[in-house]
């Protein structure tokens, strides 16, 4: 007699077993006989249920039966929920995270932002975190606009705002100390125009800012200091200042839980400037953002704004 373990078994290889007319297929009398199943040519669907009865295929957390759970009386099969919800994911700003278990089955997927500003793949520049508008919260805007484009944020400002500081906060707070912020910004755009000034900017639950960022002195030269508003349109005064640069174009703060730490360099490389005390001007920090003031008409563009460092091989214009 065959050896029945090396057979086809009709259900586990989805070999059909009815014919049309309802009577049993060639191959299902074979292997029925070879089974020792008495058929006698014919077989009722009474009696294909009945056997189907004997020979149940339950269901499992991955296969769902209706409306029983066993093949002797349920015609379907469905593949159970996964859990996520129907729906487009992705836009002009953010991409379709998908998570996939081993089966192949999508069972989950969330949206995150686009990071790379005009990334090209590989290559040695800090990769931009691109900032978002809907992510930050204007500042004092007045007339001062501020657009999405693929570069991050462009600040637009016209003549006739006076001194004072305008700009975005996020809509996040920072984490809890100790934490750093990385930021880059193009200053080259900023009218020439004595004290105008944009830079990254602390923000307490009091209302008063401390701004991190490039001064142009009236001389074609940029100054890096760290200046005091009692609100952005109350100025206090300069708490440190004084280091001339060039072409620098990303900041980093550092929040020890004591001072705020002064960085410029190029996303990978650092060299702290200045340090100012926390006690001294802000206390606990509770907001951060981006800030220009300037008199004259200004354009700037925020590139990259994250308290996540820049990875190696990002890519990106620096």
């Amino acid at each position: 007699m065959a050896n029945n373990a090396q057979q086809p078994q009709p259900l586990q290889d989805k070999i059909k077993i009815v014919n049309e007319d309802g009577t049993p297929t060639q191959f299902f009398i074979r292997w029925s006989q070879l089974r020792q199943e008495a058929i006698a040519g014919g077989m009722t669907m009474e009696q294909f249920l009945t056997y189907l009865d004997g020979h149940q295929l339950d269901s499992t957390p991955d296969i769902t039966l209706f409306p029983s759970g066993n093949l002797a009386d349920s015609p379907l099969i469905g593949l159970s929920d996964t859990g996520v919800v129907p729906d487009t994911y992705g836009d002009a700003t953010h991409v379709a995270q998908i998570t996939v278990d081993a089966k192949g089955r999508i069972t989950d997927v969330v949206e995150v932002a686009i990071s790379g500003g005009g990334g090209g793949g590989g290559g040695p520049f800090a990769p931009w975190t691109v900032p978002v508008l809907s992510d930050f919260t204007p500042l004092n805007a007045g007339s001062t606009t501020f657009t999405d484009n693929l570069n991050g944020i462009v600040f637009k400002n016209p003549a006739g705002m006076g001194f004072q500081t305008r700009g975005l906060i996020a809509n996040a707070a920072p984490p809890a100390a100790p934490w750093n912020l990385y930021a880059r910004m193009d200053t080259s755009l900023v009218a020439g125009e004595g004290n105008s000034r944009v830079g990254v900017t602390l923000q307490n639950a009091g209302g008063r800012l401390q701004q991190f960022g490039f001064r142009n002195d009236g001389n074609a030269l940029h100054l890096l200091d760290i200046i005091n508003w009692n609100s952005p349109s109350s100025y206090s005064g300069e708490s440190s200042g004084g280091y001339y640069m060039s072409f620098a174009t990303w900041i980093r703060l550092e929040n020890d839980g004591t001072n705020i730490n002064y960085y410029i360099g190029d996303g990978y490389n650092w060299i702290q400037v200045m340090t100012v005390t926390l006690a001294g001007w802000l206390g606990t920090v509770t907001g951060a953002g981006i800030t220009l003031q300037s008199g004259n008409n200004s354009l700037f563009s925020f590139n990259s704004f994250s308290f996540t460092a820049p990875v190696a091989g990002g890519g990106s214009p620096q």
